[in-house]
Parts: structure tokens; C-alpha cells; sequence
């Protein structure tokens, strides 16, 4: 199963499969924690283990005000990558992250890890609330694809801003607390300008 989850998810990252460029030779490991399924290089043991932890430990704070309960999901890390992200997914449902921190302050002071997992892990929990209605029905007709289309209908800055709003609630920083990164919103703002939202 671990080697299906690791086969689908390089045949779906695209552009993230070339930047990998992870050896041949590295041992996968899994955590099996309460909320997500961390699958890692063996070396970073330790990180796996805080990472899954931190997942447990927001959980309740992640899912309170969408009010979803999202199953459990592969959150792969990949630490063989000068890349500084993350990415979650719905075809197939998982979570990438690539564990090296940014060398820039442009996402705040926080702890890389902290960042991910409150930004990440919220879209996942966006995701399992747009399991329903219209797009439920989506899904029983297309699989995951279905789901994906259908949503769609929900512009990106909303799930990105929501995302953005989880991850300086529950951080020490976050991008909503750095000036540099509202500036261009509250230029918008204060030009007079009419700014459609689609």
C-alpha cells in the first residue's frame, strides 16, 4: 500500500516529481497517527514524529469553525529538495510538504513546521467540507476527479485566504501579520479602484 501511495503521488506532482530528484536508495518509513499517515525518508525520523504530533495537537482547532471532521490522510515529506512548500491534493487525497524552511521571511518568524501544518493540514479540512451536496454527488459519478471539478465553483483566493487567515490564528506569525504581505490589498483599497472578485 505504502508503495502505491509513493507511485501515485510522483505520477501526480508534475512539476514537483523533477524538483524532487529524490535517490533511488532512501528508506521509507510510516507513522500511523491518529489523523494523518506520515510517510518519510528514514533519516528524519524525528521530524515525522513532531509532525504528526502537531497534526494531533491542532486538529480540533483546524476543524472547529468549518465544523468537518476530515479522515485520515498520507502526508508525505520529502527533505532531498532545496524547495521551501507544500501542496494538498485531491487527486489522490494526500498532503506534500517539503520539509526545507524558507530562507526569507516572507511567510513570518514561524516554525517551518508550524506554517505548513496550520496552512496545509486547513485545506485538507476545506476539502472534506466540499465532500457534500452537488459534489458529493460529483464524486459517486467521477471519483475524486468529480470532487476536484466540482470545486471549482469556490475561487482560489477564498480557499488560499482562509488557509492564510488558519495560519496566522494559529501560529506566532503568519503571512496576516506581515505587513509586506497585505500591502498590495490595502493599496487596492485605499486607490478607489473596483475590484471584482472572480
Amino acid at each position: 500500500m505504502l508503495k502505491k501511495i509513493l507511485i501515485i503521488s510522483f505520477f501526480f506532482s508534475g512539476i514537483s516529481l523533477f524538483a524532487q530528484q529524490n535517490p533511488s536508495d532512501i528508506k521509507w518509513k510510516e507513522i500511523n497517527g491518529k489523523h494523518v499517515r506520515v510517510i518519510y525518508p528514514q533519516e528524519i525520523e524525528n521530524e515525522a514524529q513532531r509532525v504528526a504530533n502537531y497534526i494531533d495537537y491542532l486538529y480540533k482547532a483546524e476543524t472547529k469553525t468549518i465544523k468537518t471532521l476530515p479522515k485520515k490522510l498520507p502526508l508525505l515529506l520529502f527533505n532531498q529538495s532545496v524547495v521551501s512548500n507544500g501542496f494538498a491534493s485531491i487527486t489522490p487525497r494526500r498532503s506534500v510538504w517539503y520539509i526545507t524552511p524558507p530562507q526569507s521571511v516572507m511567510l513570518g518568524n514561524s516554525d517551518w513546521f508550524n506554517t505548513l501544518a496550520s496552512h496545509e493540514y486547513r485545506h485538507i479540512v476545506q476539502y472534506s467540507k466540499n465532500d457534500r451536496h452537488f459534489n458529493k454527488y460529483l464524486k459517486i459519478l467521477f471519483g475524486s476527479n468529480g470532487l476536484a471539478f466540482g470545486m471549482y465553483s469556490i475561487p482560489g483566493w477564498f480557499y488560499e485566504g482562509d488557509a492564510v487567515c488558519t495560519e496566522t490564528a494559529l501560529t506566532g506569525s503568519g503571512r496576516g501579520r506581515l505587513s509586506s504581505f497585505e500591502m498590495p490589498v490595502r493599496a487596492i483599497s485605499l486607490s478607489e479602484n473596483r475590484v471584482k472578485y472572480n
